[in-house]
């Protein structure tokens, strides 16, 4: 028996809300039809957030319903889908009696019967002829669970109970879920934790090793948890421009009898590439470059110069940039004492810009896209060398700014100043991160690689 285990395509999804991603899905679409016809499985596995929104628009309701029909049409396989915490149970499931009847096994919410116990008939699907059977549980959501302690491990005991109950012999046994298992890694945590019964992560435990399978969703970054037979698929897109390192694939496996024997990724093409931008393409590049006219490259380099109070402190801000430190990894001095609390660490840094005079200090993953791809010198490529940044805001003085048109020597001299400042600062910290063994590189107005 041969499964194809995909997830968490968020139909409809849109970039910030801006840009819509409905060419990307429906390239995506077409490739994983194409790869049905020639990965033949007998099961294709969907394992939740098959829209990216409880309302879909119609759109992206119509490229699910295509893609069903066209997968029926295309490769005799069996199809099961599970709701995810973006997908609307009611919604999702509503056409599930259709469905069922073209061998699409669709299952929005926990189904109970009367009597309060989860209706197994509903849940516990044999597919292959009978080769495997799947305990197809959705995203759980408090009506799926009750008040019950341990409800998580609950509902999972008691539907594996029932399958082991009907399990066949040499009968493979897959389970489903869409949550996020202690030991995944999330990293960048665009697919936001959700509480399930009341605990933010499930145990490992909920998935026993007589499991020959575990196909899980809500983690978009594919990988494996705990040993190789329990696997998140992983979006098929990046759904969030922090996921553009990701490795979007599906997950393929093939069993003997009770045994997967082989599972493999199959990786996904990207039909949009999330690219970065050279610092040559910064407009200050290109308008100090010429790029712009001639009008925009007299201006560039004459609009901080009004003043000498401006012209004054430049040598100063150009005079720090050998200072700002490395790119390079660095060994830990010992200075600083104990440093293994990540929170405490934040905290002393921040209170250090706070003391040094900024107005206001946050820490943030640096992304990758927030790192220039090139520098603008020799073109050479810039890595993203730094998983967090320190990001401090300057007051430039306000209380003049209101008398400042914006094209004087007023708000010139002060933005210059608030550039001092800032890279004085950012120095100093960068510096005291250095002589603790962290690799620190300060980026200010004189030279930044970042965006």
């Amino acid at each position: 028996m041969r499964i194809l285990h995909t997830s968490d395509w968020h139909l409809g999804h849109t970039l910030r809300g801006e840009v819509a991603r409905d060419h990307e899905h429906q390239a995506f679409l077409a490739w994983l039809l194409a790869t049905c016809v020639r990965e033949a499985p007998d099961v294709l596995l969907i394992t939740g957030d098959v829209f990216d929104s409880a309302t879909p628009t119609a759109s992206a309701e119509r490229m699910w319903f295509e893609f069903l029909a066209a997968a029926r049409r295309a490769h005799p396989m069996e199809i099961i889908a599970i709701a995810g915490n973006h997908d609307s149970p009611a919604r999702l499931g509503a056409s599930s009696s259709v469905l069922r009847e073209l061998g699409v096994h669709v299952i929005g919410s926990l189904p109970r019967r009367a009597d309060g116990a989860i209706d197994l008939e509903r849940v516990l699907i044999p597919v292959a002829a009978g080769r495997g059977l799947v305990a197809a549980v959705p995203f759980l959501r408090p009506v799926d669970l009750g008040a019950q302690d341990d409800a998580l491990e609950a509902v999972y005991g008691e539907v594996l109970a029932g399958a082991r109950a009907r399990r066949g012999r040499h009968q493979a046994l897959i389970a489903t879920g869409h949550l996020y298992v202690a030991g995944a890694d999330a990293q960048f945590l665009s697919e936001r934790r959700v509480s399930v019964g009341g605990q933010e992560s499930a145990p490992l435990r909920l998935f026993p090793d007589d499991l020959s399978y575990v196909a899980l969703g809500h983690v978009h970054r594919a990988q494996r948890v705990g040993r190789e037979t329990i696997r998140y698929a992983g979006a098929p897109i990046p759904l969030a421009l922090d996921e553009a390192s990701y490795r979007h694939q599906v997950v393929v496996a093939d069993f003997a009898g009770d045994r997967a024997v082989e599972i493999r990724a199959v990786p996904i093409p990207r039909a949009v590439e999330i690219v970065r931008v050279p610092k040559r393409g910064d407009f200050f590049k290109r308008a100090q470059s010429g790029d712009l006219g001639e009008k925009a490259k007299q201006e560039r380099n004459r609009f901080p110069m009004k003043h000498p109070y401006a012209l004054g402190m430049r040598p100063l801000i150009f005079d720090m940039v050998p200072l700002q430190g490395t790119r390079h990894k660095m060994q830990s001095t010992g200075i600083g004492g104990d440093l293994s609390d990540p929170q405490a660490n934040a905290d002393a840094i921040k209170a250090l810009g706070y003391y040094l005079g900024a107005d206001f200090v946050g820490i943030c993953r640096a992304e990758p896209w927030m790192y220039y791809s090139h520098d603008e010198i020799e073109g050479k490529p810039l890595d993203a060398y730094h998983d967090y940044a320190v990001v401090m805001l300057i007051d430039q003085g306000f209380e003049t700014m209101e008398g400042a048109s914006g094209d004087d020597w007023i708000s010139a001299s002060q933005s210059m100043r608030a550039y001092m400042r800032g890279a004085e600062i950012a120095g100093v910290m960068a510096a005291h991160c250095r002589r603790m063994g962290f690799s620190s590189r300060s980026h200010t107005n004189a030279h930044s690689e970042v965006i």
